[in-house]
């Protein structure tokens, strides 16, 4: 009982922010500054048309910015994707090598890769901010996918290595010594076997790459993600709760959907190895 108790409080404290930004987005701006905050209200979706429509946006009450939410969503899908596709197709095999070959200083290497994952984002976006301009990949997909691999990278090499270790290495042995070339051992026996703790990772650095900001917020103007589109709300003798409350809304919308549709795999993918 008190740990049922417990659980149900935990969940309360972590639900609480999403439902308030929730009940913010359905509210008018006059019940949002009230105080103390209203619980009751008449639910209006035009936030969230506000949020969308560019050409009415100038003639609401809120003020005289134009909002475009729907390219930052698109460039956000785009750069999240393709950077999870890159760091798949780069990741696995070098997890891959790590797990199952006997390199010079294979564990520093390990361990350089990890390090990106932590280094503050600011120490790799500054001086990368110039080489962009530079070499004319400033505001380009490309060029955010790219340096979005700081983030991603070195989550599906670790990942992917700790997932390859749990898998026993006697049935590449046993397919090797059935004539199976080494490329094929990976691709018909390691990659299915690799399947669900692949499609778990695969979620965890899409929704890394999703809410990634600093590196966004720097090296993109036009093709900037959704999350530093939501600093457009924020402008000086304009009150835009309502509206960036819709705007996080719609923001979470993506990442819910993709966690609920592969939430048996990311499951899967979070306990892989753990019992064998």
């Amino acid at each position: 009982m008190t740990l049922n108790l417990f659980v149900a409080i935990c969940a309360l404290i972590l639900t609480f922010p999403l439902v308030w930004i929730l009940m913010t987005s359905l509210k008018q701006q006059s019940e949002v500054m009230t105080w103390p905050p209203t619980f009751i209200f008449q639910p209006t979706l035009e936030n969230f048309r506000v949020l969308f429509d560019v050409a009415q946006a100038g003639a609401t009450s809120y003020g005289t910015i134009k909002v475009d939410f729907l390219t930052p969503i698109t460039n956000s899908v785009i750069i999240a994707l393709g950077s999870v596709i890159i760091s798949v197709l780069v990741g696995v095999p070098a997890g891959y090598v790590l797990a199952r070959r006997d390199i010079p200083l294979k564990e520093d290497i390990a361990f350089f890769i990890l390090g990106f994952r932590f280094a503050p984002a600011l120490l790799v976006v500054i001086p990368l901010f110039s080489v962009f301009q530079a070499i004319g990949l400033y505001d380009t997909y490309f060029g955010m996918i790219w340096v979005y691999q700081v983030v991603t990278l070195p989550m599906i090499v670790w990942l992917s290595r700790s997932y390859i270790e749990d898998i026993p290495k006697d049935i590449e042995e046993a397919a090797a010594m059935d004539g199976a070339k080494p490329f094929r051992v990976v691709l018909h026996i390691v990659l299915p076997l690799l399947k669900p703790g692949l499609i778990g990772a695969s979620l965890l650095i899409f929704l890394l790459a999703w809410h990634n900001f600093a590196l966004g917020l720097i090296l993109s103007s036009t093709r900037a993600p959704v999350t530093v589109a939501l600093l457009k709300l924020l402008n000086p003798g304009v009150q835009f709760y309502p509206v960036m409350a819709a705007g996080l809304v719609v923001t979470m919308i993506i990442p819910v959907i993709l966690i609920v549709l592969g939430q048996r795999h990311l499951e899967r993918g979070l306990t892989f190895g753990a019992v064998k």
